[in-house]
């Protein structure tokens, strides 16, 4: 008797596709499963944990004991209260980029402020002066609809 070559075949493949088959599960239900796990509240008590708890809070009260960091956060207070470029700069870019606003947008003067937090009077008039001429450039170029341009001067 010759042995079912068909017979032998098809058995093989139910077995490959039961065996995927049964992969394919255990695959889900692990998904499953974890998906399950990780539903649940992140304190170590056991009690329900609301979504703003999940987040990390930094403790901003610390007081600093190293003299040389407190140093350095004085430093850096002050240099963010003033403006580090040089106010000719400054005051034209400043006032190009509030004018280019203004020229898109098709009001005129609606974001034109030339303070400025200079230390000396003749810095804050240089600021001044100079924020004018890059609010006149800027407001023309956003109305035309134009890039930035270097000032050339």
């Amino acid at each position: 008797m010759i042995p079912n070559n068909a017979h032998t075949q098809n058995r093989g493949t139910l077995l490959r596709i039961v065996g995927l088959s049964a992969c394919a599960l255990a695959v889900a239900g692990a998904i499953i499963f974890m998906k399950h796990r990780s539903d649940k509240p992140l304190r170590p008590d056991g009690t329900f944990a609301d979504s703003t708890l999940r987040v990390a809070i930094p403790d901003t009260a610390a007081t600093i004991d190293d003299p040389y960091m407190e140093e350095a956060l004085q430093a850096s207070r002050d240099t963010m209260a003033t403006d580090t470029r040089i106010p000719s700069e400054a005051g034209y870019e400043d006032g190009y980029w509030a004018g280019y606003d203004d020229g898109t947008a098709g009001t005129e003067h609606a974001s034109y402020d030339t303070t400025s937090r200079f230390p000396h009077a003749a810095q804050r008039d240089n600021y001044a002066q100079q924020y004018a001429k890059g609010y006149d450039d800027g407001f023309k170029a956003g109305k035309a609809g134009k890039p930035f341009e270097a000032n050339e001067e």
